[in-house]
């Protein structure tokens, strides 16, 4: 997981994806009501950046358990919209196919599994 540090808060925000034009979509920290959002941002807002995973985030205190159950969400809300689209989107010999070059992909990635 990747998160910045705001220059004007110095409160962390998790990257979910780039967006384009040097912004990408965040998780916020909570705000003074205790909500979390998901907004784009323009990547010059920030002077800090890490990489590590959720629990060494979350133990570090760099991240919330609300911003991460937000990101969690979000990322489900995706896949499930994702498989959507590929099942309405293609034939079932075409996703046997899909399935099959994503298996390959996998298997030349990580041959050691």
């Amino acid at each position: 997981m990747v998160v910045y540090r705001h220059k004007k808060s110095t409160k962390w925000f998790i990257c979910i994806d780039e967006t384009g034009n040097n912004e990408a979509l965040f998780v916020t920290p909570e705000d003074d009501s205790g909500k979390v959002r998901i907004i784009s941002i323009a990547f010059e807002k920030f002077d800090g950046e890490k990489e590590a995973d959720e629990e060494s985030l979350l133990s570090e205190g760099i991240i919330s358990v609300a911003q991460l159950s937000r990101f969690k969400i979000y990322k489900e809300d995706r896949r499930v919209e994702d498989v959507e689209n590929i099942k309405h989107n293609f034939t079932p010999s075409q996703i046997k196919q899909l399935i099959k070059e994503l298996e390959e992909m996998n298997n030349n990635e990580n041959p050691d599994e």
